[in-house]
């Protein structure tokens, strides 16, 4: 049983960088609360700077130089697991959301070029603690306790992008994640830890961005993932739990895979006073990824799929600078409910799930949102699309942002599966934000 429960803090380790990953995610990091509030439609989204991380060609259209900061002012989180013969296991939570940050900067060099840029000083730290955290192992529900300190490494994202043509702007980004994770794990209601563990994790991801305007109010836009490259390095202490040898488990991954992701958006002005934007994000499977089986206490082949996420906004000019944002959400999740016996794959389960219980959005979801924009100076050259020339300053204009997202989630697998159970969500947020246009 000891060892058994050993190889289950390999999941600890992916459940304590879920925590830490809400520093900094890749594009989805710099989902600012307009993004957020627009359902996360943001290929073609040519008034935000953070939209910009996403889809680079955006910093060569936007008008003048600007900087978005925002946060999770509240969250409200129920999640429910039932596993086949055992009773529901169910966390609600609910307060600011304080992991919650995000952000963007685009400077115009030019009126046809601009650079971003996010970083998030290393060596930030939050303490994330999880009791009573339910292990399904060997047909039997377990719980646990864990403590472990987040830090931050490198986390930085570098986006560019240069207007051809007043119809054609093509961008690059990069991003950089670091961080690591060392903590322990107790058997919930004694003091006595089981085990002590330590993560440390590397991602890098480079893209590329285009925007097309066919027609007056048409937008088209891209973004490819061109190079992923993840790298996990994972350190268990076991001595404690008794066995023999007591020699600390680790463990190495290091993935490049080229090509997963291609984002394709477009953005049509409806009416004057309407604009409405529609994304798709295909995401490829990689077919060498493997998962610890907690049924089968083996690694297994994943049970993996390509997805197809969908995300929909709608801006309403209610009267000048003042934005009605409506938004619709589908975000899919790449794993199958696998099996057991040879030759299965392993399925749906902890590694998917238990991050929820800590905050995390459980996928596949449906979302929606509503908000508000309020913008404030002379921002009549922004909304235009006049740019300043080079080296001359803009008309400043700034702009607050406020909504509500409704998120909710509701899986089962079946006894074909690898773990039968059944898991449900809901997410109540308050994103809040400012946009500053120089």
């Amino acid at each position: 049983m000891s060892r058994s429960v050993a190889r289950t803090l390999h999941v600890l380790v992916a459940l304590v960088c879920a925590g830490g990953s809400r520093l900094a995610r890749g594009g989805e990091l710099l989902e600012f609360p307009t993004g957020k509030l627009l359902g996360g439609a943001q290929a073609t989204n040519t008034d935000s700077a953070a939209a910009a991380m996403g889809n680079p060609a955006i910093a060569g259209v936007l008008a003048q130089s600007q900087i978005e900061g925002g946060a999770g002012l509240y969250q409200s989180t129920s999640t429910t697991i039932g596993y086949a013969g055992a009773a529901p296991v169910k966390r609600t939570s609910a307060g600011v959301d304080a992991l919650a940050l995000y952000g963007g900067a685009v400077y115009k060099l030019t009126p046809r070029l601009g650079i971003g840029a996010v970083v998030v000083p290393p060596g930030l730290g939050t303490t994330v603690k999880v009791a009573a955290l339910p292990l399904y192992l060997l047909g039997q529900l377990y719980t646990v306790d864990v403590s472990a300190k987040i830090t931050t490494g490198a986390i930085a994202q570098l986006t560019a992008g240069y207007r051809l043509t007043p119809t054609l702007a093509l961008g690059l980004n990069a991003s950089r994640l670091g961080g690591n994770a060392v903590g322990s794990a107790a058997s919930t209601g004694t003091a006595a830890p089981l085990a002590n563990f330590k993560v440390d994790l590397a991602r890098t991801v480079v893209g590329f961005g285009l925007l097309f305007k066919p027609a007056e109010g048409l937008d088209l836009g891209a973004t490819v993932t061109l190079m992923q490259h993840v790298t996990l390095s994972q350190a268990i202490d076991v001595s404690l739990l008794g066995d023999q040898g007591g020699a600390p488990i680790q463990s190495v991954s290091d993935v490049t895979q080229a090509l997963p992701s291609i984002l394709l958006g477009a953005g049509a002005r409806l009416t004057p006073r309407v604009r409405v934007m529609v994304d798709g994000q295909y995401t490829r499977a990689d077919p060498a990824r493997t998962q610890y089986s907690l049924v089968e206490r083996r690694d297994k082949p994943l049970d993996s799929y390509d997805t197809f996420a969908v995300r929909a906004g709608v801006s309403i000019e209610v009267k000048s600078r003042e934005y009605f944002l409506l938004g619709a959400r589908y975000e899919p999740s790449a794993v199958g409910p696998g099996g057991v016996g040879p030759g299965s794959k392993s399925g749906y389960g902890f590694f998917q799930t238990m991050p929820a219980l800590i905050g995390q959005d459980l996928a596949p979801y449906y979302g929606f949102s509503a908000g508000i924009e309020l913008g404030m100076g002379d921002d009549q050259a922004a909304r235009s699309g006049r740019r300043h020339r080079s080296g001359a300053r803009g008309p400043v204009s700034w702009s607050l942002l406020v909504g509500v997202v409704y998120q909710t989630a509701s899986i089962g697998v079946d006894k074909a599966g690898e773990l039968p159970a059944t898991y449900e969500q809901t997410r109540l947020l308050v994103p809040a934000g400012v946009r500053v246009a120089l």
